[in-house]
């Protein structure tokens, strides 16, 4: 968490990217009445690259992110961000409110959208509700530092170094209705799982009626069903040449 005010609650810390600095001064003088939220980053970002490079460093809980940049647009930023900072709940800002921005946007990493110009009040409900959201996200990151410490940690055993390696997490995305957009969602997580040091499995439990390979573009040439029947021989030389990798790794 960010820390706490003298009220307990949490500080929510809030990067501000616009290409226009007289923007980013308002967003940053309206957000100053707000003692849950603070802004950092200094004057903020005017790029995208500038953008990925002040998350990164100052980890903020939401990112406001306007889509029109010079460089690197709003939505490659978004999704650096989204791999780089897990924890970074991006918003996007844009006089531009067609489906197909917010759509991009979504996919992206994005978490909301706002169509400028916004009032003061939608944007201290977003940032805070983005917040809140983004809760389990924030624990499991909290966790899953937890075990990277422990598998850099090594124990002795007949005088010989042996790494203990950090077990895996399990995310289920379910829903008893078909076409509520659980193969959107679950792809999504998976994408914004992705690191350079971890490795992310997306597996399809549809037997049936299953496309989480054509949603990625991808040619798949088994199944779970496939698995099953070797079951007793499985290892890991049989799951890699099962697994079909994505451009992306995942």
């Amino acid at each position: 968490m960010s820390g706490e005010t003298g009220k307990g609650k949490d500080v929510i810390k809030v990067l501000i990217v616009d290409d226009i600095p007289d923007t980013r001064e308002n967003i940053r003088k309206l957000l100053a009445f707000e003692p849950d939220i603070e802004v950092v980053g200094g004057d903020g970002a005017g790029t995208g690259r500038q953008a990925v490079e002040l998350a990164t460093k100052y980890k903020p809980d939401v990112v406001l992110m306007d889509i029109n940049m010079p460089d690197m647009d709003g939505i490659a930023a978004t999704k650096a961000i989204s791999t780089a900072v897990r924890t970074a709940a991006v918003v996007i800002m844009s006089v531009q409110n067609e489906s197909g921005y917010l759509r991009q946007a979504m996919l992206a990493g994005a978490r909301d959208f706002l169509t400028k110009p916004v009032s003061s009040e939608e944007l201290y409900t977003t940032i805070r509700r983005v917040y809140d959201r983004n809760e389990p996200i924030r624990q499991q990151e909290a966790a899953m530092t937890t075990l990277r410490t422990a598998a850099q940690s090594e124990v002795k055993v007949s005088g010989v170094s042996t790494p203990v390696t950090g077990a895996g997490h399990i995310i289920v995305v379910y829903s008893p209705q078909a076409g509520s957009g659980v193969t959107t969602l679950a792809t999504n997580i998976a994408s914004a799982l992705m690191r350079q040091d971890t490795r992310v499995l997306l597996i399809d439990c549809n037997l049936q009626f299953g496309d989480v390979d054509a949603f990625l573009n991808l040619q798949a040439q088994s199944n779970i069903g496939d698995l099953t029947k070797a079951v007793n021989d499985m290892d890991q030389e049989m799951m890699d040449g099962v697994l079909v990798t994505h451009g992306s790794g995942l």
